[in-house]
């Protein structure tokens, strides 16, 4: 065989196969990993609602942490949110979190609301200390983004939570005033990434 036809030949067979190669590798590529982002939040002393800070529960400090998950990037819109909470008295935690996943936090239902910027939120598998709870309440962040406000309540304390509409402040529609007010301090928010749930 000449070499022009050799050349030819050569030409003709790298031209069939380096389009079936990158076809092959296509088919391979991993699927888009989630988003995952932590909202990291602390309150502790006089920042801690007052009827949290009484007998019997005696918390001084809490921590929260709210962490939103978009497990399909191509689905942008689809947030699952998780909050995970650590109430302390005498350096002792009491840990409210997800009964399916103890280390991520309790799944929950959370709304945009149109009323003065309050985002209410109901969990839908929060245990605390292994004691299943549904705690609903309602939030807002302070126009700098590094103070919140928060308001909850536990369902099974049968008095009615707060509501957006309500604002802060509207526990037991208003029984209780600025008593169940805690007000969060931001510290941190880490957008790194973890395995997939």
């Amino acid at each position: 065989m000449s070499k022009p036809v050799k050349h030819i030949f050569i030409l003709l067979a790298a031209a069939l196969i380096i389009p079936v190669f990158f076809a092959c590798n296509d088919d391979d590529d991993p699927e888009p990993e989630p988003t995952i982002t932590y909202f990291e939040w602390y309150a502790s002393g006089e920042d801690v609602a007052p009827l949290f800070r009484a007998f019997p529960m005696n918390y001084d400090s809490i921590y929260i942490r709210f962490r939103s998950n978009v497990p399909n990037i191509y689905a942008p819109d689809v947030v699952r949110w998780r909050i995970y909470i650590e109430k302390y008295k005498d350096g002792s935690p009491t840990i409210v979190t997800g009964s399916d996943q103890p280390t991520w936090g309790a799944e929950m239902d959370r709304d945009d609301t149109l009323h003065d910027g309050i985002i209410s939120f109901q969990t839908t598998n929060a245990v605390e200390n292994g004691t299943p709870r549904t705690i609903t309440g309602i939030f807002r962040e302070f126009p700098s983004g590094n103070r919140m406000m928060l308001e909850y309540v536990y369902g099974h304390w049968a008095i009615s939570p707060p509501s957006p509409v309500g604002g802060f402040g509207s526990t037991a529609e208003g029984a209780y005033g600025n008593n169940n007010i805690h007000v969060f301090t931001k510290i941190g928010n880490d957008n790194g990434e973890e395995e997939n749930e």
